[in-house]
């Protein structure tokens, strides 16, 4: 910060910065106020250029999570998904809500074809597998994220076995 600024001249220039990381990508309010924090604004500074960007829709969290939820579908489970829009800092209650608005957009065929194609990845011989490695195959999955009765659905599909 530059000695002698007034404070005006101060938000404005946070504000001015605000604006010029917003023309380059999209952010979370949360990653914003970081971003103009680390790049060495007081906070009331940071909190005024939010709230002005945010008044004109430059910064919409639910709008964030949309966009995210769509363009990952398909490409990441819904529990990976929720988990990267909670490290940028998008609430629990804006995250639900942005899945319930892109419910029509969701294709749960995608996800399965993900599920089949990760396991393949892993697992190119499905039917080879012993009990300790079809235990850490599930494992593996679950910690990307799928439900695990799906991935067993999926696996039992490409196993070609029905109960």
């Amino acid at each position: 910060m530059e000695t002698g600024e007034s404070r005006d001249e101060i938000i404005k220039r946070t504000k001015l910065k605000a604006m010029k990381l917003l023309e380059q990508r999209d952010y979370t309010q949360a990653r914003l106020r970081l971003k103009l924090k680390d790049a060495g604004f007081p906070d009331e500074a940071v909190n005024d250029a939010v709230e002005y960007v945010s008044s004109y829709g430059y910064v919409d969290d639910l709008r964030y999570a949309c966009n995210l939820i769509r363009n990952s579908s398909g490409k990441r489970s819904r529990r990976e998904i929720e988990r990267k829009l909670k490290e940028r800092g998008v609430s629990s209650e804006i995250i639900r809500e942005a899945f319930e608005s892109e419910a029509e957009n969701i294709d749960e065929s995608a996800e399965d074809e993900l599920i089949k194609k990760l396991l393949l990845k892993r697992c190119p011989h499905p039917g080879e597998l012993d009990n300790k490695q079809r235990t850490k195959l599930l494992g593996y999955m679950y910690n990307k994220g799928f439900q695990l009765d799906r991935v067993e659905r999926i696996l039992e599909e490409l196993l070609d076995i029905t109960y």
